[in-house]
């Protein structure tokens, strides 16, 4: 789709009925994820112990799924000071 705006604006013609039967087709809702709600959050979070919490805050917070910790690293984590006191104020 990006291309084949790209090609329109810069005046290019194109012959996409070659390329459209090699092309994927598209679907809707492709991906079926969907955010947390609130109450899902507060779910997990009521019958865990102090170690799931963080991790599924996390995860709700930064539209994290399973696959994607296993490339976080301690060095992807950015600390943010207080500038009056120098203390960490959150990460």
């Amino acid at each position: 789709m990006v291309l084949r705006k790209l090609l329109k604006v810069a005046k290019i013609s194109f012959e996409w009925e070659l390329v459209n039967p090699t092309l994927p087709k598209i679907t809707k809702n492709q991906g079926k994820d969907r955010a947390y709600t609130l109450e899902e959050i507060h779910t997990m979070c009521k019958y865990t112990d102090l170690r799931i919490k963080p991790i599924v805050y996390t995860a709700a917070s930064a539209g994290l799924r399973l696959g994607s910790w296993n490339y976080l690293k301690v060095k992807h984590v950015n600390t943010i000071l207080d500038k009056e006191t120098g203390k960490i104020k959150c990460a």
